[in-house]
């Protein structure tokens, strides 16, 4: 039996359902509402350059990344060939290749599901998995998977009532998109109270700073990435204690308050 295992059979399945599934609406509920706006967006984008609801459903079930389903809009609508397409949706979504290294067991516990968690990982749900650890009474694997699910569908939903009502709407939606933005920064927030060691953190800002002063721009993000990989490897020996110093404090001091209460 495995750690998962181990936790969730301590509490009845209703229960630990129950709890799973609040969780994993509230982690997913800002997501949520980032992506059907977004995703209303480029079903406008679709709309405007000819295509039917169904093809902007079909685009968001099987590419799901919004920057590079808004930058396919108008090649696709210019008859863009297919290896720039190819070679653009590689450098566009290249980043996603650094998300998923430290995921594959995490992902493996979802079992014929697997090959859709790697699909369904775009940044937000990166950063909801890259946060602090699940509590005792809920289930991770399903807590993944209906949060993947739930964010899925938004995006899909987002996109399908774009094309279909966005020619309709009175007001102006342009800079609503920035509540993905803002979720991230809260995200980061949580990540630097939350874990002991700050020195992912801080190499991921300089060596996304420092990309974006060398190369501009247009040009930074994988760079960076790369920079930041190798970075966190060098630097794993100073990391990892740090982490395992403050579990190991933690542990103790729940143990202390139990037999403190036995007492």
């Amino acid at each position: 039996m495995n750690d998962d295992q181990q936790y969730i059979s301590e509490y009845p399945a209703r229960k630990v359902t129950r709890k799973t599934f609040r969780l994993a609406f509230a982690n997913s509920l800002p997501i949520m509402f980032a992506y059907l706006v977004v995703g209303f967006t480029f079903g406008i984008m679709m709309y405007e350059n000819g295509f039917r609801w169904y093809h902007s459903m079909l685009s968001a079930m099987t590419i799901y990344s919004g920057s590079l389903q808004i930058a396919m809009v108008p090649m696709i609508a210019a008859r863009t060939p297919l290896p720039v397409m190819a070679v653009a949706s590689f450098l566009i979504n290249s980043r996603y290749m650094f998300y998923g290294i430290g995921f594959t067991q995490r992902f493996r516990k979802q079992g014929l599901l697997y090959p859709y968690m790697i699909i369904a990982f775009p940044d937000e749900v990166y950063g909801v998995f890259s946060g602090k650890p699940y509590p005792k009474d809920v289930d991770p694997v399903r807590c993944d998977r209906w949060t993947a699910f739930m964010c899925h569908g938004a995006w899909i939903s987002g996109s399908v009532l774009g094309t279909l009502f966005g020619n309709v709407l009175p007001f102006d939606l342009t800079g609503i998109d920035f509540a993905a933005t803002a979720m991230f920064v809260c995200i980061v927030i949580e990540q630097w109270m939350s874990f002991t060691s700050h020195l992912p953190l801080l190499v991921g800002i300089v060596s996304g700073l420092l990309c974006l002063f060398i190369l501009g721009p247009d040009n930074f993000i994988l760079p960076s990435l790369i920079l930041s990989l190798i970075l966190l490897l060098i630097l794993k020996s100073r990391i990892e204690p740090a982490s395992a110093s403050a579990e190991t404090t933690s542990t103790a001091g729940a143990a202390s308050g139990q037999e403190g209460g036995k007492a």
